[in-house]
Parts: C-alpha cells; structure tokens; sequence
C-alpha cells in the first residue's frame, strides 16, 4: 500500500541543452524551481556534460541559487532524465497519483547539458565540503570532510549519517606504496569504511576522470568550498546527510558471468600482468574464443575510450556476502573491474584495483538487456533496503551509469533513464554517467569501488520514526562559510 500520509519532501530533476553555460544552468534552475512548486531545494546534485566550463556552471547555480547547498561535476557522458509516468503510460489513475515528486519527460544527448537534482526538505539536516587532492592526501581528505560533516550536523562520535554521498574526480591513476597501492578512489571508500558504519548508513558516489581526447577536464562543484574553493580539477566532494525521509541504495551490474574464471597471477595496484600464468589479455582473449586477437596483436587498440570491444569484456569479482532471502538475482554478488587499456606485453590496466591470487570472472553483456535489468536492479534494491516500502512511495533517484553501457549504447542512455522512471514511476530520475562508482553491494557492510556497475541514490516519501538534529540547511550554510 503506498504512503497515505501527508510528506512535505519534494524531489525533481530538469535538463538544459542551452549551449550558454550561464543560461543553461540559470534556466534549469528555474525550472527546477518551478518542479518543486515555486520553492528552491535544500539540497541539489549537479551533473553537466563536457561542453560546459564547470567554474561557470558554478557562478549561474550561486547567482540563481544563493541559499541552496549543491554539488556535482562532469559527467563522462550525457545528462538525462527519466520519462514521466504519464509518458510511460504508468499511471492508470487519469490524473496525478503523487505531488512529493516532479519530473521532465525524457531528453538526453551528448550535447551540451546542464542537469540538476534538487530535494526540498524543511526538516532535513544537510551539509557539504569539499577537498583539493592536488593538496591533500585522498584519505585525509575523506576523514577532515567526513568528521567536520558530521560535526555540522551535531552528531555524535558514535553516530553515523543517514548517507554519505561522494562526487570525485579529475586525476590519473595514482598510487602510494604506503597505502597498499591503492588508487584514490579506493583510498577514500576505505576512509569513509573507518568512519561511517555502512550497515546503517547509505553510502555512494561516482568518480569521472579527464577524458583521452581534447574535450576538456573534468570538473567538480561545492556550494560551501570555503578555504579549498568552489570548483576544482582534480577533487573531492562530499555530501553529508540526515533527510527527514527514508532513503535507500543500488549498487549492481547488467553484466552476466560466464562459465570462465581465471586466478590473478601477477598484478600491482591497478595493472594486471597474468591470469592463470598467462598474459591479460591473450587469457581473456582465449576465454572469449578469440574475439581480441587483433588487439593481442596491437595491444594499442585495446582502448575504452576510443574503441568498443573493451566495454564488452570486462572481469568482475564475486563477493559472497549474505543475499537477502526471495533476491535471485545474481548482479548484485559481481564487483566489475573493467579493463581500460592494454600495454606491449599484453597486461591490461584496470579502472579499479585487482589483488593477487583472487579469482576474476569473466562477464558478458547483452545491449538489449540493459534497459530491463536496470528496472530490476533498482526495485530490488529497495526491497531489499525498504522491504516494507511499496515502490510508489520512491520520490526521487539519482543514477550514476557506468562509461562501458554509454559506450555499448553508443552515447545513447535514454532506454536507461526511461527505464529508472518505470522503475519509480512517482520518482523524479536523472542519470549521469561516470568512469567510477562507489556503494555498499547487497548484503554487504562496507563501500567499495568499481567500475562498469550503477550506483543511485533513492529517495522514498515515508518519514523516519526519529529524527536526528533537524537543523535548517541555511543554518548549516551559515556555520560552513563562516567556520
């Protein structure tokens, strides 16, 4: 039975194509604005194509949105939002079954694209900050922006938010031998695991890097930059939050596994140099009855950024965690670890670490099934979160996609975004697209880092029995800036 009860907590999303960064976002705003029933969001999350500069996305959003806290950055694709459930034929009611959530009928290119995702929520607690990787550490960063977060909030030592969303990116590949070699995306996930019990709280984020060709770099945002500054290039940015609702969380794939595994023979950090004693990418060209043979022959061609067999072929780990009973589903025990590029001896360098000795599943992807197990994906994640929750109580969702499924739907994501308004049909969608994705897999308790997965933010209308703190999001604006 869906909610009966009155929610003051409203979620929309709008896009804009303008080409004018200042007018693309100003108007998006607007219109967002206008989505919530003419009242500005407390919170917004922010995605933009390349096209547009994200120091100017920055100065339209604090010029139009003065007392909202927002945040986000480049998408490594296109912006989209989900259909309306009208547009989908979804509602039968013959007029609007939800006012808590507004949505714009679905439009998405890769374009020019300003997106945005607001939540209007009176009685929620909200506070972002944001870190210079260039000049901080990334775990030092995670652990100064997480604790002086929480302290914001009010909260105690022994209290945990109820998510944590993180927005990075704009650096290469780095690693540091005293960290166990680990990339940074990785480093802050193990930062957030030390301080935040992710059993209780929802916790993701996606990560986007500079892209190969001259499109420009990839940038992130934060309202309340204070000393680090609003807009970096190589960033982190973090969402610390205590809503008045309900929220929950996905993070699975649409890849299947095969009937092929291989061990990990030899590898360091992000680089795999052997599986089962045998070069990378000759043992995954093997185990896919020769489809790379080209690419072992001139392993420069083995590229996601500019070619496509890549996406099709990535490994994966399975993590055996306790899957909630009635869940058959599979995607959500496979960690993707998805092959970038490959090197003269035939290693391949992952877009997440690999570690020594594990067993890597081959996985497979079928283009056509992508749309449908998205849907399935996102409704079992809130059964398996909310099991009481009826699906029409889900007022907004926030969706990250893998780069590999924008690759394999040559740049064309709308199915996806259509099918996470299915999914939710009184939940406002918008869908970016990033490099990395960050989140806690089903039946697990710690956040993890991978790649060619989808990882979301949802939103349900269903209020908490207790809340914690309730502090007016202005009230925390005014603490950040003037800390």
């Amino acid at each position: 039975m869906a909610n009966v009860y009155k929610c003051d907590v409203q979620v929309a999303s709008t896009v804009s194509h303008d080409p004018d960064t200042f007018a693309a976002a100003t108007s998006a705003f607007a219109k967002l604005v206008n989505a919530l029933g003419d009242q500005n969001p407390h919170f917004m999350l922010v995605s933009y194509s390349h096209h547009h500069n994200g120091a100017a996305v920055y100065e339209a959003l604090a010029r139009a949105a003065p007392d909202t806290l927002f945040m986000g950055g480049t998408s490594s694709g296109g912006v989209y939002v989900g259909a309306t459930a009208s547009a989908l034929g979804l509602n039968k009611s013959g007029g609007s079954s939800s006012t808590n959530s507004r949505h714009r009928s679905n439009t998405g290119s890769q374009g020019p694209t300003v997106g945005l995702w607001g939540i209007y929520d009176p009685e929620g607690s909200y506070a972002i900050l944001n870190a210079d990787l260039d000049r901080e550490g990334p775990r030092e960063a995670a652990r100064r922006c997480l604790v002086d977060g929480m302290k914001m909030l009010a909260m105690e030592p022994e209290e945990s938010p109820d998510f944590v969303w993180t927005v990075m990116g704009g650096g290469e590949d780095t690693y540091d031998v005293d960290d166990q070699r680990d990339g940074e995306e990785e480093q802050i996930t193990r930062a957030v695991n030390d301080i935040v019990d992710c059993s209780y709280s929802v916790v993701g984020g996606s990560s986007s890097r500079h892209a190969a060709s001259s499109r420009g770099y990839a940038t992130q945002l934060c309202s309340e930059g204070g000393n680090v500054g609003c807009v970096t290039k190589h960033g982190a940015c973090f969402a610390i939050c205590c809503p008045s609702v309900e929220v929950a969380h996905a993070l699975f794939t649409c890849y299947d596994a095969t009937d092929k595994s291989f061990v990990v023979t030899k590898a360091s950090g992000r680089d795999l140099f052997a599986l089962d004693h045998k070069p990378a990418l000759e043992a995954i060209n093997e185990a896919t009855h020769g489809m790379l043979t080209e690419m072992t022959q001139r392993p420069e061609k083995f590229n996601l950024e500019s070619n496509l067999l890549p996406a099709y072929y990535p490994v994966a780990r399975e993590r055996r965690g306790a899957v909630p009973r009635g869940l058959k589903r599979m995607s959500s025990r496979y960690q993707m670890l998805q092959p970038e590029t490959s090197a003269r001896d035939l290693s391949l360098h992952l877009g997440a670490e690999v570690r020594l000795g594990e067993r890597l599943h081959m996985m497979a992807l079928s283009p056509r099934g992508v749309a449908s197990k998205t849907r399935r994906g996102l409704r079992d994640a809130v059964r398996v979160s909310v099991p009481t929750m009826d699906l029409q109580d889900v007022i907004g969702c926030f969706l990250s996609v893998g780069m590999s499924y924008d690759r394999v739907l040559q740049g064309d994501l709308n199915a996806v975004a259509d099918a996470t308004g299915s999914a939710f049909p009184q939940g406002a969608s918008l869908l970016s697209v990033s490099h990395g994705q960050q989140g806690v897999m089903t039946g697990g308790n710690e956040a993890v880092h991978a790649n060619s997965m989808l990882t979301a933010l949802i939103v349900t209308n269903r209020k908490k029995a207790q809340k914690l703190n309730p502090l007016r999001p202005l009230n925390i604006r005014l603490a950040t800036t003037t800390a």
